[in-house]
């Protein structure tokens, strides 16, 4: 007879009851972990929605600064923003007190602000002026100016070019070291005369308008007129020019110190004076040029005028008026009667003076460049001064 063990049955139903534990345990850290799983990927797809606005709000504001920069009255993108592929900004501009940027961005999972104190870096636009003074002295009378007037009254507001023996060049800090006079008898401007002082030059204190945006000197280059070409023609150490009728334009190479006389020329693809490109325009002028009953300019092919940036303009007293058509450039002007310039004139240094003269702003000349030389127009730039996020 053999002896069972009692216990038998309960030992299974424990095993059982084990299995039942360890498998409820096991299928319970199995939802626990895809729930987990579900939650981290939800969190993920949160950060890069939330990593996405962020992006775009930045766009915003380099989008803002952009626009800016090309139009200083631009006010916004408007409630209807701006929409890429995955998402989209909108940018609010509030100007009453420090001037500021808001830009929204937005994607499918997330939303953020952004804010932004903005200062503008613009610069006066030479490209619409008729005489643009980058000296500080002037002594006009009886002259009339028909378009806009730039009289830089202030010290430190001007940028001189430099040129880069390599290539190309940057505008630096420059302008005149100390002011000089500054007087407008009997002389009438059409538009504006830009200033950037108090004092009342026309006497018509609504057609002067004070300024802040700084002076960029135009460009030079002046090496272009040496290549040869066929409506080019170069004057090698020639210092004198009498009754010369020419369609070329007339290059003259000078010796520093030269002065160079042009009696009754007609030089209609207009005139240039080389000077080399490291000559520093606000030093004593390296040449002078003596015209009389001269014509210089009128081709439209060319836009040239009479451009001496290193060289002084002057008439001898005896000597009759002188007619000037495109883009001038001089160092200086001494002693100037009856003179018409049709078109635009940028003085560096100064101008004595200019007697029973005219010049008009040619609005065809805007935003054209002549070679060798660039007219900076306005703008210059937008830079963000403050970022934060706004909650």
């Amino acid at each position: 007879m053999h002896n069972r063990p009692f216990h038998r049955p309960r030992e299974r139903g424990a095993v059982l009851l084990l299995v039942l534990v360890l498998a409820g345990i096991v299928g319970t850290l199995a939802a626990s972990f895809q729930a987990s799983i579900r939650s981290q990927l939800k969190v993920a797809r949160q950060d890069v929605g939330s990593l996405q606005a962020q992006l775009a709000a930045q766009s915003g504001l380099e989008y803002a600064a952009r626009q800016l920069s090309l139009n200083s009255e631009w006010n916004g993108t408007g409630p209807q923003g701006i929409h890429l592929e995955k998402f989209s900004f909108q940018v609010n501009l509030d100007t009453t007190t420090t001037p500021t940027l808001t830009s929204s961005g937005s994607s499918a999972k997330g939303f953020a602000r952004l804010e932004a104190e903005f200062q503008d870096n613009g610069q006066l636009n030479l490209q619409n002026v008729a005489l643009a003074m980058i000296g500080a002295e002037l002594d006009f009378q009886s002259v009339q100016i028909v378009g806009e007037l730039v009289v830089p009254d202030k010290i430190g507001i001007i940028s001189d070019w430099v040129n880069n023996p390599a290539g190309g060049g940057a505008w630096v800090p420059g302008g005149p070291p100390v002011l000089g006079k500054m007087i407008l008898a009997k002389t009438h401007v059409t538009e504006t005369l830009w200033k950037y002082s108090d004092k009342i030059y026309l006497h018509w204190k609504k057609d002067e308008v004070k300024t802040d945006d700084p002076i960029r000197m135009p460009a030079w280059n002046l090496d272009e007129w040496l290549v040869p070409a066929a409506n080019v023609k170069i004057f090698d150490h020639v210092t004198a020019l009498s009754n010369i009728n020419m369609k070329e334009t007339a290059v003259f190479l000078l010796d520093p110190g030269d002065t160079l006389t042009l009696n009754q020329c007609k030089l209609l693809g207009g005139a240039v004076v080389w000077c080399e490109n490291s000559w520093n325009l606000r030093a004593p002028v390296r040449n002078v040029v003596e015209i009389s009953n001269c014509k210089i300019g009128t081709s439209s092919r060319t836009h040239v005028g009479l451009i001496a940036p290193a060289a002084t303009i002057t008439m001898p007293i005896s000597g009759g008026g002188s007619k000037i058509h495109g883009l001038s450039y001089w160092g200086r002007g001494e002693a100037l009667r009856n003179l018409l310039i049709d078109g635009q004139l940028f003085v560096v240094q100064a101008m004595h003076g200019l007697r029973n003269s005219k010049i008009i702003l040619d609005k065809n000349l805007a935003g054209k460049e002549s070679h060798g030389i660039k007219v900076p127009g306005g703008g210059g730039g937008v830079s963000l001064t403050r970022v934060w996020e706004a909650y």
